[in-house]
Order: C-alpha cells, then sequence, then structure tokens
C-alpha cells in the first residue's frame, strides 16, 4: 500500500498461480486502487477499508475484469472502455499513472488514455 499525506492511498493485490510443467507463473486476480482513505490503523497508516469506500480508480477482477471510476457503481467491463486493454494493465505502471495523476491534476482518461462509452 503507497499511503500519501493528503489522506489517499494506492493498494496493489495480485494473486498468481503456477503454471503446469513450466517455471513461470499467470496473474490470475488482481485489484488495483487508488482512493480517499478511510480507515487507519492505530498509528495513523492507511489500512484496507470497506469495498463501499470512495474511490478515483480501480481496476479489479472480483466479479470478472472490469474498472470502477470515481465511483463504485457502476462496474464498467472492458466492452465498455475504449483506448484501454484492461487485461494489460500492470501494478507498476498503475503506480506510474496514479502518480502522474497527482502530479499533473490530468483525469485518469487522459492519464491511461481512455474513455468510457456513453459518457
Amino acid at each position: 500500500m503507497f499511503d500519501f499525506g493528503d489522506q489517499t492511498h494506492i493498494r496493489i493485490w495480485e494473486s498468481y498461480d503456477k503454471i503446469a510443467g513450466l517455471l513461470i507463473s499467470r496473474r490470475v486476480q488482481w485489484a488495483y486502487h487508488y482512493g480517499k482513505t478511510e480507515s487507519f490503523d492505530a498509528t495513523g497508516k492507511a489500512m484496507r477499508g470497506s469495498p463501499d469506500d470512495p474511490l478515483e480508480l480501480r481496476i479489479d477482477t472480483c466479479s470478472g475484469l472490469h474498472l470502477h471510476y470515481q465511483k463504485r457503481e457502476p462496474h464498467y467491463d472492458q466492452d465498455e472502455i475504449v483506448g484501454l486493454d484492461l487485461n494489460s494493465v500492470q501494478a507498476l505502471p498503475f503506480v506510474r499513472a496514479v502518480l502522474k495523476h497527482r502530479k499533473t491534476g490530468k483525469p485518469f482518461t487522459k492519464v491511461l488514455g481512455f474513455r468510457i462509452k456513453g459518457t
């Protein structure tokens, strides 16, 4: 977890599975989250909060691969996203995108180059 001084944070979670007969693994589940910090431990550090906590951006595989943008609902599936292959988003580029967003103030739609159909 990356905990910022303005009460926002990045949370990265990934799960990997070994490919039988090979020395490599594959990412099978993940969640990349950036949003406001609502829960803190006794030392004041960010903790994992509720799924209903406010968010700016989350890409996750819970209930199938989808994106949340600026709010928990709705879930945007890949067929509703133009310009970004959700399956190709990796942890380090996600962190870099958040840092760029924080530095420039540009919306994630510009930083990551996507748009949501119908918006």
